[in-house]
């Protein structure tokens, strides 16, 4: 009878490890632990010190269990993005923070890479969250000190901005807060402090929020394991692969993407929980909160708002919305796609990244190319990001052409060609994606080559019709 139940067990364990890898599983566990911990503990503190400390410690424990003797990467990271922070000109200390920031991150991947490649992928994505912290409070500091400017451009007209003048400890809490740590999303400082200093926390109704994600959170969850189990990403390197049909292995890249998709809704999704489990970012409906970005009005009626009159106010958590979940999957344009997907980093590149690049004219068309450089090695040194991103952002352009057409279309005859666009993007985008998980060029080449290159005639011939639908458009215009 034992043996029979450690035969289930060994082979219960094999199907989990299949799925996942135990570095998953460990993961997954941390995840639940922030949630809870969140919920319990962090939420029902009141004294603001030990708000900080304990939400500090936590991020501080799950730093050292992730990534062991790396942690001191992201301490020192801290220390000296910290000081440069505070003893650099506040104008341009955006400038100096996020070059070192984006500098430590290369050298920091450059190590871990060739040093320990176990939880490379989470100890890589703790760092770059760390990089978007510290770079972020700069460029937080550095544009209320330019608020006055005759060029600057408030990101919403009707904003009340406060001053953003952290400490080094402050800067500490921030970064080593556990919310955001392992699976995101980048918070701002300002929404942080408001979490540490207002009520709002602990009069918001954190259960009604979760309760309508965790259906979402399961499901996403259950399909990415049978698509995880059916359709394993290692199986484009076997032979059998190699004698299937083009269909079928150009189909398989649309698969990948989508079980990528699963994955990363899931993930997001639970870092909203997690957030709003621990009050994170819980504001007035008044505030008229955007993602990521917090509240666009009355922010300094905010911060006079007592406890007493903050339990009787309604909340919402628009702060750290990070996806729109059925906009994803139905979005037949990937240009409205990015917008929904991992919404606080789109936030970062287009607030903080593409808003400081040179508003001059003949510098205009870098714009776009430079952010896009940014995001892709942002998320990582290795060829395949670059190669993804470039690809996926030449279709976004040709994609426009086609939005052109069909914002001149029939109501009928526009509902048949966005389902036509709708497949053809997805395969694009899906082909051009299987750079960015497979990453190592000799691996992208196994693949690209299985299919003979063939997507990327097709992408040139999309590009070609693209053109002459807007060319043959703009001439019927010009003659009526």
């Amino acid at each position: 009878m034992l043996q029979t139940t450690n035969m289930y067990s060994e082979e219960f364990w094999k199907i989990i490890d299949h799925i996942f890898g135990h570095r998953d599983i460990i993961y997954l566990g941390l995840i639940i632990i922030c949630l809870v911990f969140g919920g319990l503990v962090q939420k029902r503190i009141q004294s603001v010190e030990l708000k900080k400390w304990t939400g500090t410690c936590m991020g501080l424990f799950l730093i050292f269990f992730i990534m062991g003797g790396h942690a001191c990467h992201l301490i020192l990271a801290m220390i000296f993005g910290a000081f440069l922070t505070l003893y650099t000109d506040k104008r341009r200390c955006h400038i100096v923070v996020f070059g070192f920031m984006m500098i430590y991150l290369t050298l920091f991947r450059l190590w871990i890479m060739y040093e320990d490649r176990n939880f490379y992928v989470h100890i890589n994505f703790m760092m770059m969250l760390v990089t978007c912290k510290l770079a972020g409070v700069a460029f937080e500091i550095s544009n209320y000190q330019k608020r006055n400017d005759i060029n600057y451009r408030k990101p919403y007209p009707d904003e009340d901005v406060d001053e953003i003048s952290p400490t080094f400890s402050d800067i500490l809490h921030y970064t080593f807060s556990y919310i955001g740590m392992i699976v995101g999303p980048y918070i701002r400082y300002r929404t942080f402090d408001d979490f540490i200093k207002l009520p709002f926390a602990r009069c918001s109704n954190s259960w009604d929020f979760i309760k309508k994600r965790l259906p979402h959170v399961l499901i996403h969850f259950m399909l990415y394991c049978v698509f995880n189990m059916t359709w394993p990403r290692m199986y484009i390197f076997t032979e059998e692969f190699s004698q299937r049909s083009f269909f079928y292995k150009f189909t398989y890249s649309v698969i990948q993407f989508n079980r990528f998709k699963l994955w990363i809704v899931f993930g997001l999704t639970m870092s909203e929980c997690i957030c709003a489990a621990a009050g994170f970012g819980a504001y007035p409906v008044t505030a008229k909160c955007v993602s990521t970005h917090g509240p666009t009005e009355n922010y300094k009626d905010l911060k006079k708002i007592s406890y007493e009159e903050a339990l009787d106010l309604e909340y919402d958590f628009k702060a750290i919305s990070c996806i729109d979940i059925y906009a994803i999957q139905t979005t037949p344009w990937y240009t409205k796609f990015i917008r929904v997907w991992n919404k606080s980093i789109q936030y970062f590149m287009a607030m903080y990244i593409y808003r400081s690049l040179p508003r001059t004219s003949h510098f205009k068309l870098f714009w776009p190319i430079i952010t896009i450089a940014v995001c892709a090695h942002w998320h990582g040194i290795e060829l395949g990001y670059q190669i993804g991103l470039i690809f996926i952002v030449i279709h976004s352009l040709a994609e426009r052409r086609f939005m052109l057409v069909n914002d001149n279309l029939s109501p009928r005859n526009s509902k048949i060609f966005t389902i036509i666009m709708y497949i053809v993007n997805t395969y694009f985008v899906g082909f051009f994606f299987m750079s960015i998980l497979l990453l190592d060029p000799s691996k992208i080449y196994v693949y690209y080559s299985s299919v003979q290159f063939l997507p990327f005639a097709f992408f040139a011939f999309f590009h070609i019709v693209g053109f002459i639908l807007v060319s043959n458009l703009k001439s019927k215009k010009h003659l009526k």
